[in-house]
C-alpha cells in the first residue's frame, strides 16, 4: 500500500513522489540540484556529460554563466574574460574580446588608440593614409602641402602634441619627456659603460675615455 504522506518535489511544473524525482539518464533519485533539459531532469554530473555545452576555449563542460558569441561559440566565464583579439598596434597591449577594434594600415588598433599620426586627434572613418600613417583630413591636407606638424617621439612614434620634448640634435632624434627617461643611456661600442644621449657625437655612443669608430645605437 502507498504511502500517501511520503515526501514530495515540486518540479519542471509537476509534483513528484521523492523516490520517483530521478535523473533521466542515470535514474538515481535526485538529491538537491538538478538541470532540466526539455521537460527532463538531470542529476548534475549526467548533465555535465552528456548536455551541457563545451567551453571553447578550454572544451571543458560549461556549468552555472555561460557567455556566447554571435558565431554560435561558448565560453565559462573565465575563459571568456582571457580570450585576446591581439595586440595594439599603438599601445603594444592586449585588445579584449569586447574592446572596440580598429583593423587598419594591416594592423589592429584599440579604437581609443587609433589617432591621426601628426596632431593626435580622431580620424574619421574614411581616413587619409600615407606612408603607412593615418592622417586627419586637416593634417593631411598640411601633409600634401608639406607643411610639417607636430614632431614625432623616436621612443613611442606618437606625436609630441603636448607637454616637454628631449631634442638629441647629433642624433635627429626627438623625445616626449617621459619618454626620454626610457631611452636616454646607450652603451659605449668600446667599454660598455654608459653614455647619456645627449653627450653622443657623430652618431655614436663614446664614453669619455674612448672615441669609438662604431656605432651601437640600436633605437
Amino acid at each position: 500500500m502507498t504511502n500517501r504522506f511520503q515526501p514530495t518535489v515540486e518540479a519542471l511544473g509537476k509534483k513528484f513522489h521523492k523516490a520517483c524525482f530521478t535523473c533521466t539518464n542515470c535514474t538515481k533519485t535526485i538529491e538537491g540540484d538538478f538541470h532540466p533539459v526539455g521537460d527532463k531532469p538531470f542529476c548534475n554530473d549526467c548533465f555535465l556529460q552528456t548536455k551541457a555545452p563545451r567551453c571553447n576555449e578550454c572544451h571543458e563542460p560549461i556549468s552555472g554563466t555561460i557567455m556566447s558569441t554571435n558565431e554560435g561559440q561558448n565560453y565559462h566565464k573565465a575563459c571568456f574574460d582571457r580570450l585576446s583579439l591581439g595586440t595594439c598596434a599603438d599601445c603594444k597591449t592586449t585588445i579584449g574580446f569586447t574592446d572596440a577594434v580598429i583593423e587598419a594600415l594591416g594592423n589592429r588598433y584599440h579604437e581609443r588608440c587609433f589617432r591621426c599620426s601628426s596632431c593626435g586627434g580622431p580620424v574619421p572613418a574614411q581616413f587619409r593614409a600615407e606612408n603607412g600613417r593615418a592622417f586627419c583630413d586637416k593634417c593631411y591636407q598640411q601633409y600634401k602641402e608639406g607643411r610639417s606638424g607636430p614632431d614625432v617621439c623616436d621612443e613611442c612614434t606618437q606625436p609630441i602634441v603636448k607637454g616637454g620634448k628631449v631634442e638629441v640634435p647629433s642624433l635627429g632624434r626627438t623625445f616626449h619627456d617621459e619618454c626620454f627617461n626610457q631611452a636616454a643611456w646607450d652603451q659605449c661600442a668600446t667599454c660598455s659603460s654608459k653614455v647619456l644621449l645627449t653627450q653622443v657625437k657623430a652618431n655614436f655612443p663614446q664614453c669619455r675615455s674612448h672615441r669609438c669608430k662604431k656605432s651601437r645605437w640600436l633605437l
